[in-house]
Parts: structure tokens; sequence; C-alpha cells
């Protein structure tokens, strides 16, 4: 990072408040030491620099407030929905920080989703395994209505009567 006074001149007054005012965590020792030359050149005073701090802390502040109640109040598109009601099991790994971050409206809805892409699931396997047995019991029926007397004739034949020959067991 370049921390060369004329690199610093260009920055305004308010971004060197912020760097001279910060610790070593968030700035480079050097970065701070020269922000404060330059406010100094720049007759800024202590004074002058909590003010500036302060508004720019209240904004902050404001900037996040607003953000909470945005967050808190966020909920899925129509697309976002559907694809997480037809993809629950996916969404059962993810997505467990909703709350954590605010989005309390979000955290609730996927829980709403994710039941409901189980019912469905539930529906579908509960219908299929349905048409399956009404499918199965049809051709049963077919099977039992079927007279398979020709077939037998053809496959055994027939004695001198005209009774099939079955093969003896």
């Amino acid at each position: 990072m370049t921390h060369t006074l004329e690199h610093f001149k260009q920055k305004s007054t308010e971004e060197l408040v912020v760097i001279a005012n910060s610790t070593i965590d968030d700035w480079q020792q050097v970065a701070i030491d020269r922000a404060r030359e330059i406010l100094k050149e720049r007759n800024v005073s202590v004074e002058s620099q909590e003010q500036i701090l302060k508004e720019i802390t209240e904004a902050v502040e404001e900037y996040w407030s607003k953000e909470a109640e945005r967050r808190k109040n966020e909920d899925y598109n129509l697309l976002e929905k559907i694809i997480m009601v037809v993809r629950w099991p996916r969404e059962l790994l993810w997505g467990w920080s909703l709350r954590q971050e605010g989005y309390e409206l979000k955290a609730k809805r996927r829980l709403q989703l994710i039941g409901l892409g189980m019912l469905l699931t539930i529906f579908v396997i509960m219908w299929a395994n349905y048409q399956w047995e009404k499918d199965e019991a049809k051709r049963q029926e077919f099977i039992d209505n079927t007279d398979i007397s020709e077939w037998e004739k053809n496959y055994y034949g027939v004695d001198s009567n005209g009774n099939i020959l079955r093969p003896k067991e």
C-alpha cells in the first residue's frame, strides 16, 4: 500500500480524519501518522475531527439501522420460492444463518417452504403408489378376464375329444 504524502494529500478531510483516528488494526502506523500530518497542514482542529467522526458515526449507525430494518422485512421472490420448494433437500444443508444475519422473514419463510416441499414430496410419492396399485389392479383384472383357451390349445395341444392336454405334474 502506498503511504506517500502526495497520495494522502489527495484524500478528503473526512477520509483523513477516519484514518488519523483509527487503530493499527485498521491502518498501518505510517498511514495514521501521514493522515495526522496532513490534517495539521489543513488546520483541522481536534474538536473539528471529533465533530466529523461524530457525523460519520451517526451516518453509519443510521445506514445500519435502515439495513437491519430492510433485512428484517426482506422476502424471497416467487422464483426463489418455487426453487426452494422443489429443491428442499438442498435447503436443509444451507441457509441456517439467516436469522443471525437479521433476515427474520426470510428465515421464517425458508422453514415454511421446506415444509411445503416435504409435504409435496410425500403427496407425490403417495399419489404414485396409489396410481401403481390402481394400474396393477386393472392389469390383474385383465389377466383374470382374458380367455387363454385358444393359446392353451395351440401350446399344449388337444386330444381327440377336444380336451386340452396339460403337462403332468
